[in-house]
């Protein structure tokens, strides 16, 4: 998993982004089938993330990195 900010952009530590898991055609633990709908699918993948070709899928929540690597999810409610 990874923090992004702005599709193209890790995070540095402390900083806020997007939780999103890297895409791996194959890989059965790392590929994403899609849903039914094109259009849903569409919106939860993001081409081009840190590489030209690349995926990942939009997790949709909030995290912010901190200074071992680890994630801090945060409650936006």
């Amino acid at each position: 998993m990874y923090i992004i900010y702005h599709y193209n952009s890790a995070v540095t530590v402390g900083e806020p982004g997007e939780l999103v898991g890297k895409i791996v055609a194959g890989d059965p633990l790392r590929q994403f089938d899609g849903y039914v709908s094109k259009e849903a699918t569409n919106k939860k993948v993001a081409m081009n993330v840190f590489k030209k070709g690349d995926m990942a899928f939009l997790t949709g929540m909030l995290a912010v990195g901190d200074i071992v690597e680890a994630y801090v999810l945060v409650n936006v409610h």
